[in-house]
């Protein structure tokens, strides 16, 4: 590999975030752009995947299309 390019970097960046997480117990948060932010918390009650959406910053409990965008990323 002669560089990383923008995938790379994202996924090498998800990556690290899960990890510290994880091992540290704290909160991790990235405003990706001007229309993305991001969070990534460790659940202490169980080791279930769970979701709080705010979509212009109003809570909604579906889970929507912009969900699977950034968990089914490779």
């Amino acid at each position: 590999m002669d560089k990383f390019d923008d995938n790379d970097l994202v996924s090498l960046f998800k990556r690290c975030a899960y990890n510290v997480v994880m091992s540290a117990g704290c909160n991790v948060t990235s405003n990706v752009n001007d229309c993305w932010g991001i969070g990534v918390a460790k659940n202490d009650y169980n080791n279930d995947f769970q979701q709080t959406n705010f979509v212009n910053s109003i809570l909604t409990s579906e889970h929507d299309k912009h969900i699977d965008y950034i968990t089914e990323q490779p």
